[in-house]
């Protein structure tokens, strides 16, 4: 896996000691999968950094962000994404 970005140093991820590990677990579960759909770490960072009309017009890292890195929220959006279904 060519990208992995630092959690601790994330401004998108606040962490507080009762759910550190279960945040950090959601998120390490979430950008492995988007660089899998993605088909690398440099485009899974662009993808990220986007704003998606998807996502309420945030970037999906913000939207993750908001849901707790849950892969539910973003499943939908990823199986379309590898069958070419882009909008």
């Amino acid at each position: 896996m060519d990208y992995m970005p630092d959690p601790v140093k994330s401004e998108a991820i606040e962490f507080f000691p009762h759910n550190a590990a279960a945040t950090y677990a959601s998120y390490t579960a979430f950008i492995r999968r988007t660089v899998e759909v993605m088909g690398s770490g440099k485009a899974a960072r662009t993808w990220l950094d986007t704003p998606n009309e998807e996502f309420g017009n945030l970037t999906p890292l913000a939207y993750a962000n908001q849901t707790g890195f849950d892969l539910s929220e973003f499943e939908p959006y990823f199986v379309r994404l590898e069958h070419g279904i882009f909008s």
